[in-house]
C-alpha cells in the first residue's frame, strides 16, 4: 500500500503534495494546481463525506483535519 499525502489551501484550492506524492498517482503538477480535488477520489461518496467533515471542522474552528480515503490513479 502506498500513501499519497496532500493538503488543500482554501479558498484558492491550491493542492500541496508531500514528498511528490502526486507521482504515485501518475498526475503532473499542472493537472491539480487550482483544481477541485474531486477528481482524485475513487468514490464520489468519499469526496462528499470529506466535504461534510471539512464543514464540521470549520464550524468548530479546527485548524487541522486528518482524513483517509482511497484515491485513484490517473490511468485507473
Amino acid at each position: 500500500m502506498w500513501d499519497a499525502v496532500f493538503s488543500v489551501k482554501m479558498p484558492e484550492r491550491v493542492i500541496e503534495w508531500a514528498n511528490d506524492s502526486y507521482n504515485i498517482l501518475g498526475y503532473e503538477t499542472d493537472e491539480y494546481i487550482g483544481n477541485d480535488t474531486s477528481f482524485l477520489y475513487a468514490y464520489e461518496s468519499d469526496f462528499l463525506a470529506l466535504g461534510k467533515t471539512i464543514n464540521d471542522a470549520l464550524i468548530n474552528r479546527k485548524n487541522v483535519l486528518l482524513a483517509h480515503h482511497i484515491l485513484k490513479k490517473k490511468k485507473w
